[in-house]
């Protein structure tokens, strides 16, 4: 009986969690609200940034670097009455951040809205755990830092990847992802008797439209180079192959144009609906459903599937590093 009775509550967690995906295509307008987006360089914020400023927000778009081809895309959206604000900012960076925020005037005028986008993707094993910790912590700061100046919306992005219930080579990037999921749970919590809302919005593949790929490789790179020769020999066979595997499968599933996301209708929906919801999915492939049905599987078959698909992955790098 009690098999039967979890069954069944797996079962209505997996369908009621899955109803997120539907029902969010309505397009609201952002009269003059004023929102800080991370990430604003390039992919997703770039896009993100633009599309606010056509709904009538008033955008502080925060760039790694105000000379990026983002920023001065972004620099020329001066039309309408409220301009876009190019902040430099790098969430990493305490003094950054609260530079951002007297550059953006956010001590004096507040803040409806923050889109957290800045993130990584870093492939490896546990021994870069450190990495996933630092990056834990800059999304925490950078979000405390704003919060008190905040009235309005948190909407975080993290991916469908963050639904799975186990991936090997995938501990610091799935860490990093659940630990801003739960943070924004907590949030959203917390920020409730103040009349605010924190959602959380995971986008699918995305990767042919976004500059990931490129700082995936200067991140995977750097953390080889922190590994001793012992951590290398034990650690590197298994996953030089599932890197390189993975990044030839990664933007297979992209849709044609960025634009074609679901993700940016679920942002504004979050940032501008009078219900937003606590998360939305913005992928209707298969990826993230055979991804949730993972999670609602015995452990020992998930595991045995993930596994399967980390081999597959790993021998596909391998093969594909000999032909070269």
């Amino acid at each position: 009986m009690r098999r039967i009775l979890a069954l069944l509550t797996r079962l209505v967690s997996f369908f009621f969690g899955w109803l997120p995906v539907y029902g969010r295509r309505e397009r609201l307008v952002g009269d003059g609200k004023r929102v800080l987006v991370s990430g604003c360089d390039s992919g997703i914020g770039l896009r993100l940034a633009q599309r606010l400023h056509e709904a009538g927000y008033r955008v502080l778009a925060g760039c790694l670097s105000t000379d990026s081809d983002g920023a001065r895309q972004l620099s020329k959206l001066r039309d309408g009455e409220y301009p876009v604000r190019v902040l430099q900012l790098d969430v990493t960076s305490d003094r950054s951040v609260h530079r951002a925020l007297i550059q953006g005037q956010v001590h004096d005028e507040g803040l409806w809205g923050l889109v957290n986008n800045a993130g990584v993707c870093v492939l490896g094993e546990f021994e870069g755990l450190e990495d996933s910790e630092k990056m834990v912590e800059n999304v925490a700061v950078c979000d405390l830092s704003i919060l008190s100046f905040l009235v309005g919306r948190v909407v975080s992005l993290s991916t469908v990847v963050a639904a799975a219930p186990a991936m090997p080579c995938m501990s610091t990037y799935c860490v990093s992802k659940t630990a801003v999921e739960s943070f924004s749970r907590c949030l959203r919590l917390e920020l409730a008797r103040h009349g605010a809302h924190a959602s959380v919005v995971r986008p699918g593949d995305l990767a042919k439209h976004t500059g990931i790929m490129k700082r995936q490789a200067d991140d995977n790179k750097a953390m080889w180079e922190s590994m001793d020769e012992e951590q290398r020999s034990v650690h590197g066979p298994h996953v030089s192959g599932f890197v390189r595997g993975w990044k030839s499968q990664q933007g297979a599933l992209s849709p044609p144009q960025l634009g074609d996301s679901p993700v940016f209708d679920h942002i504004e929906h979050a940032l501008g609906s009078r219900r937003p919801r606590a998360l939305y999915v913005s992928d209707s492939g298969l990826w993230p459903l055979f991804l949730r049905t993972l999670s609602v599987l015995p452990t020992a078959f998930s595991d045995a599937v993930s596994s399967l698909l980390y081999n597959f992955l790993r021998r596909l790098g391998s093969e594909g590093r000999t032909s070269d």
